[in-house]
């Protein structure tokens, strides 16, 4: 019941918007039938967390489908459990598979009422804070129609009245409310990327790289130029429930076509951004939201960062850069963002209510859309290329087994395509030798990856180091991409 609360709880975060949760679990004994005949008290800290789960649920139009995957049942299951199981389903609306192995057709009712309804708002008479649950009939005028519909809602508590009006009273902006959504929103069409390298101490350098369809920021035209301030905003949070700095940038956009530009619009032009974060060993979701103070968007990122100091021989996240790339405009940030120590994420302060802040700046310079403010140096989020694209591959080996002895070592390097047959096209092959004399034995391996004779398909893009040593160390980075025609 404490997940339940903490899911439901999350929800309200989306407004507006009609939610579904399926519940996966054998028959549970906690009937929340209670709570429609609710009359004050307390039921223990079980019944308080359904309580409140209810209360979340059904006041922001969340319906449950609690769903018994054991099936049909050989021996009889008590019916305190039945009752108990579909009490949640009914009191949010939905309803319950038991002890029946009909799941494609309680699928199919799912999508089928999570497809097609209508959305009504009404204000309730009822205006008691006292956590009881409140009847609501719908009724329609024409005969022969069937109303499917909630019986009711749990009326909030006088605490979480305070709680809901506080959070009313701060309307977060657009950008800040994207953040803090627990889905992806698609006010802003954008794409993210993320390289991991070896940082200061343990910690590991993630660049983030975020690419932006400006045409869905809502920029203001002047005289055929385009401006505006776009906010971004990151965050991170750990396997640990651990969350981290929030780290934010504005940049002041300012694209003028030109004359001969052959465009007015800002059709096939993005806005690259890039900010790096200080991140210690561990499995992430980083969050990247970005927008005006009128639409956002966001986009939530897995992201794995090795301990790169702990193998004898470690290597940072592959970065693709497309010299030819035409329609970028690459911001250059400035600022930092500076490692601080995570709070513990609970439900009421993942995400939305982030314990720091650290700033950052961005501008970019006026461009033509052809190449518009060359990306020659910033890494792209594009994972799908032409044959003729010009594709500059870089990643960082660590040779840290002999940084400790102090000895060189040479280190071969190749990059292949591999298809699903499992079929290898070599495409650069390098050895490189590694000086911890100069303190770090760090190998840089840039090299170009000419992809002319390249058949279009699906492949995986590795790059694989290898000591020459007596011990044979190697260590592979894999990242997907697709070779296409142009037109295709």
């Amino acid at each position: 019941m404490s997940s339940l609360r903490d899911l439901a709880e999350l929800t309200t975060r989306l407004p507006g918007q009609h939610k579904a949760m399926l519940i996966f679990s054998e028959c549970f004994d906690l009937d929340v039938h209670d709570m429609v005949d609710y009359n004050g008290g307390t039921w223990g800290v079980g019944g308080d967390d359904a309580h409140a789960a209810m209360a979340a649920a059904t006041r922001s139009n969340l319906v449950i489908y609690p769903i018994d995957p054991t099936g049909l049942a050989p021996e009889a299951i008590p019916l305190e459990a039945l009752v108990a199981f579909r009490s949640v389903a009914e009191v949010t609306g939905g309803f319950a598979l038991i002890n029946s192995n009909s799941f494609d057709q309680a699928f199919e009712r799912i999508v089928r009422e999570n497809s097609t309804y209508y959305m009504l708002g009404f204000d309730s008479a009822y205006d008691k804070a006292d956590g009881r649950y409140v009847h609501v009939q719908v009724k329609t005028k024409r005969p022969g129609l069937t109303v499917h519909a909630r019986d009711g809602y749990v009326a909030p508590t006088r605490k979480e009245k305070e709680k809901n009006a506080r959070r009313f009273e701060s309307t977060p902006a657009p950008v800040a409310a994207a953040l803090a959504s627990p889905l992806q929103t698609n006010g802003v069409t954008m794409r993210v990327s993320a390289v991991p390298t070896r940082g200061s101490g343990r910690n590991a350098s993630v660049v983030v790289i975020t690419d932006i369809d400006a045409s869905s920021l809502g920029l203001m035209t002047k005289d055929g130029v385009y401006a505006g301030d776009v906010d971004m905003r990151y965050i991170a949070t750990d396997a640990k429930r651990q969350i981290f700095p929030e780290v934010r940038q504005t940049a002041k956009v300012r694209f003028d076509p030109g004359p001969g530009a052959g465009t007015t619009s800002l059709s096939g032009i993005r806005v690259r951004v890039g900010t790096t974060l200080e991140l210690p060993p561990g499995r992430y979701q980083i969050r990247v939201a970005a927008g005006t103070s009128l639409t956002a968007g966001n986009v939530v990122y897995d992201l794995k960062v090795p301990d790169f100091g702990e193998a004898p021989l470690a290597m940072s996240g592959i970065a693709l850069v497309n010299s030819g790339e035409a329609g970028v405009l690459a911001l250059s940030a400035t600022g930092s963002s500076k490692t601080a120590k995570p709070t513990k994420c609970w439900s009421s302060n993942c995400v939305a209510a982030p314990p720091a802040v650290t700033a950052a700046s961005a501008l970019v310079r006026d461009a033509a859309p052809a190449g518009a403010h060359p990306a020659s140096e910033v890494p792209t989020t594009t994972r799908v290329f032409a044959p003729t694209d010009e594709i500059q591959l870089s990643a960082e080996v660590y040779d840290n087994q002999h940084l400790k002895k102090g000895t060189a070592n040479t280190i071969a390097m190749t990059a292949s395509l591999r298809d699903a047959s499992d079929r290898v096209i070599q495409l650069a092959a390098e050895d490189r030798v590694s000086t911890p004399a100069s303190g770090n034995a760090v190998i840089r391996f840039m090299v170009p990856l000419r992809l002319t004779d390249v058949p279009p398909g699906a492949y995986a893009l590795e790059v694989t180091a290898r000591s020459t040593a007596e011990n044979g160390h190697a260590v592979t980075q894999a990242i997907p991409i697709r070779v296409e025609n142009p037109g295709r």
